[in-house]
């Protein structure tokens, strides 16, 4: 049976439910942190979160936008730290954390507001919204995280590009999130492989699909000069061993939907699972993937389908450009994840509607929060293992009491940026600039 999607929803109703399901997406991304660690708010400032803005105060907004990090430029989460870098410095664990929770918001809320009015159920348009900030995997060092905006922001990017939205108002706002995106992360050069399909199977327009084109090219050419020009460039090894290891680590993280699994340090384990156990487990389970996606493109009968089936791609690839190139990391399946479990969804969704069976969704939503729930709270990792911000400040101030024309160090959590010399910056301030905040 063919797919058809329904009638478009009343603009003041989509945007009632946005405002809902972005606020339901803030409170999420702050309730994980807490979950795990009641003091991770105001205590725990992550990583990135705290160099980027420490850039800021030392060299200016300006000097530190369009710096590279780890070879490539992210500007998202940048933009966000020079806001930072301008509260009082014991105040910037809970100024990230509340940005963190306020990008969750706009991108919960913009996504379900797309969904929505492309006439998708309410359920169905909520749950995906919420999505980014319930799935297993994220509450590693994704959930709740500034740096980590990235995932979210190209994660709506690939669902509004997949699931294009109609009228000139909309094509231009997703073109502006493509150029954000591309600004932020290189790997939205997928969607202009996934625009390029959707063209030559006819289901956008070619002046949709030339604005997009060109809006993710805005976004990439400076991505591409500052990854070309970084002065140290990111590692580029791509080989059959780093085909197999994302293959093999698409396995795990698809296994970390199953019920019972541990979010650790770097990796999910899984009790009386063991996939790397199995030999190329991975590669079967990423070439039945990898099959549904491109044979559910060509032989869709329906746009929606076909629709679909290229979000399942969409978000293959976004896992594949990163983690081939010879660097793999949990973070680089959160977006693959996304894809294939907002594809499935909105596929029940439409099943569902067809056969007048609406109560499948609910009561399938219902059960998988039950069972994720012991998942739900952030990993140790994310909200607890590194130092408290409260009590490095004290530090800094106290060096800076001794001596006002020395320099007071800095870690953020986890114990963060390790001595190798990668860091952009060094996690330092000058006491004129630590007593002035």
């Amino acid at each position: 049976m063919a797919m058809s999607m329904r009638a478009v929803v009343p603009t003041h109703r989509t945007l009632l439910l946005a405002t809902c399901v972005g606020i339901a997406a803030a409170a999420t991304s702050i309730g994980r942190l807490w979950l795990a660690n009641q003091h991770s708010l105001d205590r725990v400032l992550w990583a990135e979160d705290g160099l980027f803005p420490m850039c800021v105060a030392q060299f200016g907004f300006l000097d530190c936008a369009f710096q590279p990090f780890a070879g490539y430029l992210l500007l998202g989460p940048r933009v966000v730290a020079g806001l930072v870098a301008q509260v009082p410095l014991s105040a910037w664990s809970i100024a990230a954390n509340l940005s963190a929770a306020l990008i969750a918001a706009v991108v919960g809320g913009v996504m379900a507001w797309h969904l929505r009015s492309s006439g998708f159920s309410l359920v169905a348009s909520s749950a995906v919204g919420l999505l980014p900030v319930v799935l297993p995997l994220a509450g590693l060092e994704a959930v709740n995280s500034v740096a980590s905006m990235y995932m979210p922001l190209l994660f709506l990017a690939t669902v509004t590009v997949c699931i294009p939205p109609s009228g000139r108002r909309a094509t231009w706002l997703v073109a502006g999130i493509l150029v954000l995106t591309g600004l932020t992360i290189p790997s939205v050069i997928v969607l202009a492989l996934i625009v390029l399909l959707e063209r030559a199977r006819k289901w956008i327009p070619g002046r949709q699909a030339a604005i997009w084109l060109g809006a993710t090219a805005v976004g990439l050419i400076p991505q591409a000069v500052v990854v070309l020009t970084a002065d140290q460039p990111r590692s580029m090894e791509p080989s059959f061993t780093t085909m197999l290891v994302w293959a093999d680590s698409t396995s795990i993280s698809v296994a970390s939907l199953i019920p019972g699994m541990q979010i650790q340090q770097s990796a999910p384990s899984f009790d009386g699972l063991e996939v790397q156990g199995w030999p190329y487990f991975g590669v079967y389970l990423t070439l039945v993937i990898a099959a549904v996606g491109v044979i559910g493109y060509l032989r869709a009968r329906a746009t929606i389908s076909g629709q679909l089936a290229l979000l399942v791609v969409a978000g293959l690839l976004a896992g594949f450009v990163p983690s081939v190139i010879g660097e793999t990391s949990n973070r680089y399946h959160v977006i693959p994840l996304l894809c294939w479990v907002t594809a499935i969804l909105l596929y029940v969704d439409q099943r569902a509607r067809l056969s007048g069976n609406r109560w499948w969704l609910p009561v399938g939503l219902l059960a998988t929060a039950v069972l994720w729930w012991p998942a739900l709270p952030a990993s140790t990792y994310r909200a607890s293992s590194g130092p408290d911000w409260s009590v490095e400040v004290l530090k800094a101030r106290a060096v800076c009491a001794i001596k006002p024309t020395a320099t007071a160090a800095f870690l953020f959590s986890p114990n963060w940026p390790v001595s190798d010399g990668g860091e952009p910056v060094p996690a330092v301030l000058p006491c004129s600039t630590v007593n002035a905040k």
